[in-house]
């Protein structure tokens, strides 16, 4: 049984902030995205609305706090993310949950790999493997060759993985105990796992949608700023 505390903290925030309610979604104009800027296996970053992404960004040190791969499937762009599930949802819907419709897409360098029709059908076989399994509250990782079998993921572990299949490490595997484990935390802790025994392991990995963002091996395509009255509007509606 999964009993790490440290996964229980940050992984409990995380899953927070990875399955914001419909109901905090941003109006976006679908006109105004930059379909033609796309290019499948790109990584597309978003802000959480929930109530308790504070905790979040405390721990990561980053705004970003979700993060899922581009694929287009029957002339559709859509994210696979690991959500409730691991999912394609929409990409309409996706900017939706971002506060004030913030997000930014990164790509792989051309000197780090192109990815053709090979590497985009690795890629999303891949996903497939995964596809349906729950979110992975207790964030607890696990390598690659036994990830088949586990059957829970968080959603930078998905994206993780993904880029894994091809031999490249997009994000590094960082350590709890270097992470902020602040107020906010231990607040999350202490409402939601204070009834769970459980032994705070702080040299548990993890992958952070912030260092996937800030990998040297990808560069910047899109970065659009959303509204901050939608974003404060996002927020509110969540405190209630």
């Amino acid at each position: 049984m999964k009993r790490l505390l440290s996964s229980l903290i940050f992984g409990a925030v995380l899953s927070v902030s990875c399955n914001a309610a419909k109901s905090h979604e941003t109006r976006v104009s679908d006109s105004k995205i930059p379909y033609e800027k796309f290019k499948e296996g790109d990584l597309i970053f978003i802000v959480s609305t929930s109530t308790q992404s504070a905790a979040l960004k405390e721990a990561s040190g980053s705004d970003w706090t979700h993060v899922g791969m581009l694929f287009k499937k029957d002339d559709k762009w859509v994210v696979g993310e690991a959500s409730r599930v691991v999912m394609l949802s929409p990409v309409e819907q996706f900017i939706r949950k971002s506060a004030g419709g913030t997000y930014a897409i990164r790509r792989l360098k051309k000197d780090v790999k192109t990815l053709g029709d090979s590497e985009i059908s690795t890629l999303f076989e891949t996903y497939k493997v995964y596809e349906g399994r729950p979110y992975d509250i207790y964030f607890q990782m696990v390598d690659s060759k036994e990830h088949k079998a586990q059957d829970l993921l968080y959603c930078s572990e998905l994206t993780y993985l993904l880029y894994q299949s091809l031999g490249l490490e997009v994000g590094k595997r960082e350590k709890f105990r270097n992470l902020n484990i602040g107020e906010e935390s231990k607040k999350l802790v202490e409402k939601r796992f204070t009834k769970r025994n459980a032994i705070f392991d702080f040299n548990q990995p993890v992958v952070t949608p912030r260092s996937q963002f800030e990998s040297t091996l990808l560069e910047d395509v899109v970065l659009v700023h959303g509204s901050t009255k939608n974003a404060k509007a996002q927020k509110a509606r969540a405190s209630e």
